[in-house]
């Protein structure tokens, strides 16, 4: 509604595309927002550093719309009243990328005005009243084998393309790690690229390069999770079935019905299953090679999966 803030927010798996969406997005609405535009890092899911807080937010976003230092409060209820009150009236365009959850969002949200607001999350952001949601997934072929043509080159077609973007996940990030890795071996073709990334170990591998690691943009979202969730979907990972329900996850994990709904619900809000249909679990593949990475410290017996049942 005209005069009314809106939000969108884009969730999804690590490496999907969430930030490139937004930004795009926001290049492209920013004669509609003159107002102002401002982007802030929240760092939820960022390695070697801690989530920003919402008053370390308001002050990077006040200071960009030329707030003096020196004359902010240190409160948050004091932070937000003065960055509402600033945006108040204005069409203006907010990307919140990366957050942790909805209460690191909730006091940077505009309260009156025509501002956009997109925020990035791996979460489901439940608390966001209002909030259009744009879950992201996996590309289609055709998407996946364009992006992959886009860097490799566009000779690389047929049948071993298709194979190599499907052993992707079609994951955007997988897509670019792996068609960047060809581009720079010249003397490679697409069947090369095929045959390392047949195996979990293979992808764990190849899906690397000096600025870039699949797995461990994935483990970021793997580590937020309560030690029992990690122990749960590694279980799973490992197991062969590729969709699980309820009792199948039961005799798997050894907990109870009440016990894996819980779990099951932990994973799908992370964006780290699917579900294809009701009540029914499915990890991405590329999730289960991360999966397969993971290790455990030893634990009180006591506390371990079972526990939780």
């Amino acid at each position: 509604m005209a005069g009314s803030p809106r939000m969108v927010v884009i969730d999804g798996m690590g490496g999907i595309g969430k930030t490139a969406l937004a930004v795009h997005f926001a290049h492209h609405r920013t004669p509609d927002h003159p107002d102002g535009q401002y982007y802030v890092d929240l760092h939820g899911f960022s390695p070697a550093r801690a989530p920003l807080t919402p008053e370390e937010a308001l002050g990077v976003l006040l200071r960009s719309d030329g707030a003096a230092p020196d004359a902010l409060p240190a409160g948050l209820a004091e932070l937000s009243a003065i960055w509402r009150s600033r945006l108040a009236g204005r069409r203006a365009l907010l990307v919140l990328d990366n957050a942790a959850d909805a209460a690191q969002v909730a006091p940077l949200l505009p309260g009156t005005g025509d501002t956009l607001a997109l925020i990035t999350t791996r979460r489901k952001l439940t608390a966001t009243d209002g909030a259009l949601s744009l879950p992201l997934g996996a590309l289609g072929t055709a998407d996946a084998e364009t992006l992959f043509r886009r860097i490799a080159g566009d000779a690389c077609t047929g049948a071993s393309l298709t194979r190599t973007v499907a052993l992707c996940g079609h994951h955007p990030l997988a897509l670019r790690i792996a068609s960047t890795r060809l581009r720079d071996r010249p003397s490679w073709t697409v069947p090369d690229v095929t045959a390392r990334l047949c195996t979990s170990a293979g992808r764990t591998a190849f899906l690397r390069t000096a600025d870039r690691d699949l797995m461990a943009v994935l483990a970021l979202s793997y580590e937020q999770l309560p030690y029992e969730a990690q122990e749960f979907i590694r279980t799973l990972a490992l197991h062969p079935a590729a969709v699980h329900d309820i009792p199948q996850a039961c005799a798997a994990t050894g907990l109870a019905p009440s016990a894996v709904e819980c779990l099951f619900d932990a994973l799908l809000d992370h964006n780290l299953a699917d579900e294809p249909s009701p009540a029914h679990l499915a990890i991405p593949p590329l999730l289960r090679d991360c999966a397969h990475t993971f290790t455990f410290p030893a634990r009180d017996p006591a506390r371990r999966l079972t526990a939780v049942a």
